[in-house]
């Protein structure tokens, strides 16, 4: 009767705990799920927002870039202009000076007057012949001089018109031609205007060009200079106080920011061409102040919106059908978080007890096995030793020979170097399976096994010249230091370790009197 009652008793146990589990999961699911709901949401509104600012900052980027692209290409456009007339010039020079060597002064003339007026290009090219003597005017293609007169003055205004120019001497006749700066500077304008009413851009862009005639703004302040989606407008005169579809004055912001800083990022609001649509456009203008030119472009905004609403329309599909897999993926998480739990746990409990047990077997200050595990490991190969004769390793005590001096002349921090400088040495020089412990102050214990009696002393000998070869590498003379050692091993009739250790210390205590640098033996 009682079994039956206990059966019972753990059986409506098992099942409590069994309805308790399924409440728990189903409240943790049900929990889940309202966080996750919310979560996306969230995470939705936020995406969005970073999504629009990272397109805004790209679309910037991108106006920036091409803008400046443009600049660049008109920068280009002028040196080969330039670069094209400057190749030209004095193959007409040396072309004028074989005419002029052949032919009469009259005919000279002519063919100077033909050669600037009617050649191809000729309208680029302006030219001047006058006699040395008299200053008399003989040839003007672009009327410069209303009199027949010329004078210095007039000549050295003049020259400064020229982008690139000559002025040659022809027997008593004196000529200044070349291409004028304002006619470069047309022909250029006019390649850019080609460019940019040919360049196409995606999403209805396109680069505009307004020329500022008046930097204080008002009436006529500006002129459209190129407008590739309005070219029946180019030309026309633009005032600050103009507005947009929305009220806004554009151009007065446009002007404003190309006067404080030379370049600006707006918006404005336009109807579409051909279409009763209204948009907002950014715009980046920056001004090239050659030509006072404001080169601009804009691009449209509202496609933004309609790329987020596509992207979280997608993402809430896929956010529903990863629910559930994510709901199964949460339990065995759980389950599996709990056990990484345990054995992280377990793995930092073990890690921290080694790591203990290293800072209380080290020396803080030199890394090597501090005094309390050295007379550990002593005890226990004694013990070994004393069983088994076997086995016998060297015990090799040495300190630092003179090293109050080092204290005393240059403080306790470099004695602290030293100390350091010794141990790092020696454990670079012996093997692995070698023992290094500071004993106490300057005084260090190394245990080698394996080193038989008969060569230990060429084994302490060798580790001696390897540490003052070293020592004399070292640029600071203060550790430039020498070592003395005293040697011994366990006997069978030793009492304790102790023994051999006290053999040692008088082995390197005999190494000090014998004049330091050396190694002693106690065998």
């Amino acid at each position: 009767m009682n079994k039956v009652f206990v059966l019972q008793g753990e059986s409506g146990l098992h099942s409590f705990l069994r309805i308790s589990s399924i409440v728990l999961i189903t409240l943790s699911c049900l929990v889940v799920g309202i966080f996750y709901s919310v979560t996306t949401n969230r995470i939705e509104e936020i995406y969005a927002k970073d999504t629009k600012d990272t397109i805004y900052m790209l679309k910037e980027d991108f106006l920036r870039d091409t803008v400046n692209n443009q600049i660049r290409r008109i920068d280009a456009r002028r040196v080969v202009e330039l670069d094209r007339y400057s190749q030209i010039l004095p193959k007409t020079t040396k072309m004028l000076v074989e005419v002029e060597a052949d032919t009469t002064e009259e005919e000279f003339i002519r063919i100077f007057s033909n050669h600037f007026t009617f050649r191809s290009e000729a309208g680029v090219w302006s030219a001047l012949l006058w006699d040395i003597e008299s200053g008399h005017v003989i040839v003007d293609t672009d009327g410069f001089f209303t009199t027949q007169e010329i004078s210095l003055e007039s000549l050295t205004e003049l020259e400064e018109l020229f982008a690139i120019v000559d002025s040659p001497i022809f027997g008593k006749m004196k000529a200044l031609y070349g291409v004028r700066k304002d006619r470069i500077d047309s022909i250029v304008k006019e390649a850019i205007t080609t460019e940019i009413h040919h360049t196409e851009f995606a999403e209805d862009s396109y680069i505009w060009v307004n020329e500022v005639l008046d930097y204080r703004g008002g009436e006529n302040y500006a002129i459209r200079r190129i407008h590739p989606n309005l070219q029946d407008t180019e030309g026309m005169y633009l005032s600050t106080s103009m507005t947009d579809i929305a009220g806004n004055l554009p151009y007065l912001e446009e002007l404003e920011g190309i006067k404080k800083d030379g370049e600006i990022f707006f918006t404005y609001f336009f109807k579409r061409k051909g279409s009763e649509e209204i948009a907002e456009k950014l715009t980046y203008a920056k001004l090239y102040e050659e030509y006072n030119w404001i080169v601009a472009m804009g691009i449209h905004l509202e496609d933004m919106d309609n790329y987020i609403d596509t992207t979280n329309q997608k993402s809430g599909e896929v956010s529903g059908r990863l629910f559930p897999i994510f709901l199964v993926i949460l339990v065995f998480l759980v389950a599996g978080g709990s056990a990484m739990i345990i054995f992280v746990e377990r793995w930092k409990t073990n890690k921290g007890k080694r790591e203990l047990e290293e800072q209380a077997n080290h020396d803080v200050l030199t890394k090597a096995f501090n005094r309390r595990m050295g007379l550990h490991d002593l005890a226990r190969i004694f013990l070994r030793f004393a069983k088994a004769k076997e086995p016998n390793p060297a015990i090799i005590v040495f300190d630092i020979d003179d090293f109050k001096l080092i204290n005393d002349n240059y403080g306790h921090f470099k004695g602290d170097e030293a100390l350091k400088k010794v141990s790092s040495t020696i454990l670079s020089s012996i093997r692995s399976t070698d023992k290094l412990y500071r004993w106490g102050g300057d005084e260090f214990l190394l245990l080698c096994d394996g080193v038989q009696t008969e060569y230990v002393e060429v084994f302490c000998k060798n580790l001696l010249t390897r540490f003052c070869t070293l020592m004399e590498e070292s640029h600071e003379p203060e550790l430039k230091m020498t070592l003395s050692m005293g040697v011994s091993y366990f006997h069978s009739s030793d009492s304790s370790h102790l023994d051999a250790l006290e053999r040692a210390d008088r082995a390197l205590y005999r190494a000090k009197r014998n004049g330091k640098n050396r190694v002693e033996l106690e065998l």
